[in-house]
């Protein structure tokens, strides 16, 4: 009798043990499902900033003093003033004292007492006394000197819009050479008679003014004579 309780209580304990064990497994096997569950959740969605936070973070929101630094506009670039070229004369300076004795004539014959005959006359005639400074009539560069047959010792300057003054007459043609850069009013030579065509004028300055080849009436040019 006794023999067969012990059997039966025997036979209980193992069945108790086996659900016992039976038991445990499921709940092991639901714990890492759910585990494994919140797992592929978390790797499906990607953790955000909120997540990453201490749950005790507290954020400091202490000021802070930024020095601001006083940036001074560019000061403008200078202005520069361009010097206006002209184009062409619109003045001359009377290039020597003295007074005008025979004056353009283009069109019309005058007499010449040298030649003792009539002739065109494209430029003028400065009466002056031997050696009077003749003086550039406007801004240039000297482009020729020499010895003329008739006209004896000639300089021509070249100005600005294809004018030339040419001055005659001169003493040497020594004093200055082709290239000099002259202004207006600077001298260039003085008056001689060296001019065979005008040696019974005495000493003078014959002065013409050329535009582009063409012969001009100096005269218009002058603001005074």
């Amino acid at each position: 009798m006794i023999k067969k309780i012990l059997t039966n209580r025997g036979f209980y304990i193992i069945l108790f043990a086996c659900i016992t064990i039976i038991g445990s497994s499921m709940v092991i096997r639901n714990m890492s499902r759910t585990v494994m569950d919140r797992m592929n959740t978390q790797l499906d969605k990607p953790p955000t900033f909120s997540d990453m936070i201490p749950v005790d973070y507290e954020p400091s929101y202490e000021s802070q003093t930024v020095d601001t630094i006083a940036v001074e506009p560019p000061a403008p670039p200078p202005v520069v003033e361009v010097a206006v070229m002209p184009t062409e004369i619109t003045s001359l300076r009377v290039p020597v004292d003295g007074e005008i004795i025979k004056y353009f004539s283009n069109d019309e014959l005058v007499f010449s007492n040298t030649m003792n005959d009539w002739r065109v006359h494209r430029g003028i005639d400065i009466a002056a006394p031997l050696g009077t400074q003749v003086r550039a009539a406007a801004d240039g560069v000297v482009e020729q000197v020499f010895t003329d047959d008739l006209l004896g010792v000639v300089v021509v300057i070249g100005h600005v819009g294809g004018f030339q003054t040419l001055y005659a007459s001169l003493q040497n043609e020594d004093f200055i050479s082709v290239g000099t850069r002259v202004s207006e009013g600077d001298i260039i030579g003085g008056v001689g008679d060296t001019a065979i065509i005008k040696s019974a004028d005495g000493p003078l300055l014959y002065f013409e003014v050329h535009r582009n080849g063409q012969h001009i009436d100096p005269v218009r040019f002058f603001t005074t004579i």
